[in-house]
C-alpha cells in the first residue's frame, strides 16, 4: 500500500489536500451558520467532520515531503551499502590477484584429471577455498557462453558437488580473475541427462567467445585453441608469458571419456 502512494506523482496530493482545504472551509462557514441558529448537536458534527478533513488536508500536505525525506534517506544507505559492497569485492579481487602472482607457472601439473578428480584438502586448499567466496559460498563466479547458449556458476574444486552443479575451477590453476601471464581452467561434465553443461563445448569453434563474471567483474576470452589429449596431459594448462588464457575442459567422447577436450581462450576484454 505505502509503495503504491510512493509511485504517485505530488502534484496528486497536493490537488487533494486544496479540495480538502475546499471543503473545510464550507464546513467551517456551515459551523458558524448553525451556531447563530443554535443548533448543537449538528454543529458538534460539523466541528468534528471539520477537525477530521483538517489532518487529513495536513497529511496530504506534507505527505511529498515527508515520503522524499524517507526515500532520500533509504538512497543514502542504499548508496553506502553499494560503496562499502564495491570496496569488499575490490578487496576480494586483489586477494585473488595476488594468489595468481604467488602461483608458480608449473602448478597446473599438480592438477590431476583435469575433467575432474577431489584434491586433498590442506592449509593450501582450505585458504584456496576461502578467496572469491562470498560469505562462505563455494561459488566463485559465472559462465556465459553464448555460441552454445550456456550459463552456469563456477565453483571451487572439481570434486562431485562441484561438478554435480555447474562448473568447477581447477585448483592449482590460476583463478579466474585475468592478468598476464595467467592460465585459468574450468571443466564441466557432458552428456548429463537433464544437464546440458558442456555437453556441447565440441561446437565452439575458434572466433566464440565465453565471458567470465567475477565479483563486478566481465572477463571475456575468444577461443585460439582446440585440443583433444589423453587425461594425463596437462601440457595444453601451461601458463605463457605476458598472455592471459582460459581453458574450457571436458570428457570426450561423450558416455566414453576416454580423453579430454580442451578448448583454450585468450582475453579480449
Amino acid at each position: 500500500m505505502l509503495n503504491s502512494l510512493l509511485a504517485l506523482p505530488a502534484s496528486l496530493f497536493y490537488i487533494f489536500g486544496i479540495t480538502l482545504t475546499t471543503i473545510i472551509a464550507l464546513s467551517v462557514i456551515r459551523s458558524r451558520a448553525a451556531a447563530r441558529q443554535n443548533v448543537g448537536t449538528r454543529n458538534r458534527k460539523l466541528q468534528a467532520y471539520t477537525a477530521v478533513l483538517a489532518v487529513l488536508a495536513l497529511l496530504a500536505f506534507s505527505f511529498p515531503t515527508v515520503s522524499q525525506h524517507l526515500w532520500s534517506q533509504s538512497a543514502r544507505q542504499l548508496a553506502q551499502y553499494a560503496q562499502e559492497l564495491d570496496q569488499e569485492y575490490e578487496t576480494m579481487f586483489a586477494a585473488a590477484l595476488a594468489y595468481n602472482e604467488r602461483l608458480s607457472p608449473t602448478a597446473y601439473r599438480n592438477v590431476g584429471d583435469p575433467a575432474g578428480s577431489t584434491p586433498e584438502v590442506d592449509a593450501e586448499y582450505e585458504e584456496y577455498e576461502q578467496l572469491l567466496s562470498i560469505n562462505g559460498s563455494s561459488v566463485m563466479g559465472g559462465l556465459n557462453i553464448p555460441a552454445i547458449d550456456v550459463e552456469i556458476p563456477i565453483f571451487h574444486g572439481t570434486g562431485a558437488s562441484s561438478l554435480d552443479q555447474g562448473a568447477g575451477h581447477l585448483f592449482h590453476t590460476a583463478l579466474p580473475v585475468g592478468g598476464p601471464g595467467t592460465h585459468s581452467a574450468v571443466s564441466a561434465h557432458a552428456g548429463m541427462a537433464g544437464k546440458r553443461l558442456f555437453t556441447d563445448l565440441d561446437q565452439l569453434k575458434e572466433g566464440d567467445t565465453w565471458t567470465v563474471t567475477v565479483l563486478n567483474h566481465n572477463l571475456t576470452y575468444r577461443v585460439i585453441k582446440r585440443e583433444v589429449v589423453t587425461p594425463t596431459n596437462l601440457q595444453p594448462l601451461a601458463p605463457e608469458p605476458g598472455r592471459d588464457l582460459m581453458s574450457l575442459i571436458t570428457c570426450t567422447p561423450t558416455g566414453i571419456n576416454s580423453h579430454r577436450l580442451i578448448i583454450t581462450g585468450e582475453r579480449v576484454d
